[in-house]
């Protein structure tokens, strides 16, 4: 009986080790999403930080406030903070 629970103890840890996979691959999975997410926030934040700066020159030249919110889609508050800014 012994030998017949070990063979299934043995069974099963076999089996979760397939379905886990190994340390290094599932760390190796972490750090490619972590890179992922990592990029999606750069393009995001730079897209941001791009809008900002294109309002910051439109509004520095007198474009209305209608045009900026058109062409960087920033809304009307955050153009008012723009302005407090000092632009």
């Amino acid at each position: 009986m012994a030998i017949a629970q070990n063979k299934l103890v043995a069974k099963a840890e076999k089996e979760y080790e397939y379905l886990t996979g190994d340390e290094a691959a599932r760390r190796w999975q972490e750090l490619r999403e972590k890179a992922e997410r990592d990029e999606i926030s750069a393009y995001t934040t730079g897209k941001s930080d791009g809008k900002i700066e294109t309002a910051k020159a439109m509004l520095k030249d007198n474009i209305s406030k209608e045009i900026i919110e058109k062409y960087t889609g920033l809304n009307k508050e955050e153009l008012e903070e723009l302005l407090l800014e000092k632009v």
